[in-house]
């Protein structure tokens, strides 16, 4: 088990290079998956439904999604795919932007979620009697390795900003956060450190790579546009390296990043 999972792992860290638009892997996958979907829909009606299923923005952009389902599934006879807006919802009727009227049973409204809060709805008051929620969204969420943040000692984030993927799974970021916290913790008691923060130059330093990382890749091209940004399009979702860099990164704790007493 643990060789096909090992397989997978860098089949996806190999499938993180398609994010770059620029680069070959995103031209190959980008015509790979438009073969794909030519040779899933068929049929009298497959040129409409192509064009229906053909996004509007680039590979990448958004979550990308492996299933052999998916196609076959929107080609059922009761299942219809509607591209335009919902216009109104009227009794157990919606209507559309179109001038479409479907008879509903159910209306599930998976309208998305607030990604880029990281903290709502707690309040979280930081040095300096910050609302670092409220600070943060004045611009974006900085912080070191997105683990810990200069204005909130001794608070640490797993999964916080600029740590999901887009390639692979969050679950081995996590388990990289909890080993880099634990160490964090386990030196605070050896050393009797009751206060500790990342240093504001090593956090920025670290954020302006960050930063300089994302202008190259697809989420900051474009027309993407996604809940992997913030109200300001800032990319605040995404760690922009493979998963293998994260850990590198975050597998041995030092301690000179930080102020501590």
């Amino acid at each position: 088990m643990w060789l096909i999972r090992f397989i997978l792992f860098i089949k996806l860290e190999i499938f993180h290079s398609t994010f770059y638009p620029k680069s070959k892997a995103f031209k190959i996958a980008e015509q790979k998956s438009k073969e794909y979907m030519e040779s899933q829909v068929q049929g009298q009606n497959s040129v409409n439904l192509r064009k229906k299923f053909t996004p509007t923005f680039e590979f990448g952009c958004k979550r990308t999604l492996f299933h052999n389902d998916y196609y076959p599934t929107l080609q059922l006879p009761n299942v219809t795919l509607h591209r335009e807006k919902i216009f109104e919802i009227k009794n157990n009727r919606i209507l559309c932007a179109d001038g479409t009227e479907t008879k509903l049973d159910v209306l599930i409204l998976a309208t998305g979620f607030k990604a880029s809060n990281y903290l709502d709805p707690l309040r979280v008051v930081g040095k300096d009697s910050i609302d670092v929620n409220e600070f943060w969204k004045q611009d974006k969420p900085s912080l070191y390795l997105g683990i810990s943040t200069n204005a909130a000692p001794n608070q640490f984030f797993i999964l916080g900003p600029n740590t999901i993927l887009a390639h692979s799974s969050v679950i081995f970021i996590a388990e990289c956060q909890v080993n880099y916290i634990l160490q964090i913790i386990e030196e605070m008691m050896s050393k009797g450190i009751r206060v500790i923060k990342p240093k504001i130059e090593i956090q920025e330093k670290y954020m302006e790579e960050i930063d300089t990382k994302l202008k190259k890749m697809i989420w900051t091209t474009g027309n993407c546009n996604s809940w992997y940004q913030n109200s300001r399009g800032n990319v605040t979702a995404l760690w922009p390296y493979n998963s293998t860099t994260y850990w590198r990164r975050t597998r041995k704790l030092n301690l000179n990043d930080y102020d501590f007493e």
